[in-house]
């Protein structure tokens, strides 16, 4: 194993780096398997929608990273919807969103996003 960090290009002791996140990944992966879980059982079905798009939403807080003559999504909101438009009832996405300019103790630039959607439904109930 000691020739492995060097051999990946990782600097000295990034494998004790590594493994010291593994709780973390592990508590991440069972929180994600749990939201699969959850929209299952209630019937959503779980999509995947393209990262690049050729025009995101207008936005007036939310800008999008450009991705040579497209961009990549800030969120997968249009497309979902046009699938809610096209029929689909219960859909729900675990995915990667991008912005611009998103800094912070909250924020990064590159993040996971649950986003759900479901026919007929009402805002905060």
């Amino acid at each position: 194993m000691e020739g492995t960090d060097a051999r990946h290009g990782y600097g000295h002791g990034t494998r004790f780096i590594l493994a010291g996140r593994k709780k973390a990944l592990q508590q991440r992966a069972r929180v994600l398997q749990e939201f699969r879980h959850f929209f299952a059982k209630n019937g959503y079905l779980e999509i995947e929608t393209p990262h690049r798009i050729p025009t995101p939403a207008p936005e007036a807080h939310i800008d999008a990273v450009p991705s040579g003559t497209w961009f990549l999504h800030p969120s997968p909101e249009l497309c979902m919807k046009r699938l809610m438009a096209a029929g689909y009832e219960k859909v729900f996405q675990i995915c990667r969103c991008w912005r611009e300019r998103e800094r912070g103790n909250l924020h990064l630039p590159e993040f996971t996003l649950l986003e759900w959607y479901r026919a007929g439904g009402i805002t905060g109930h």
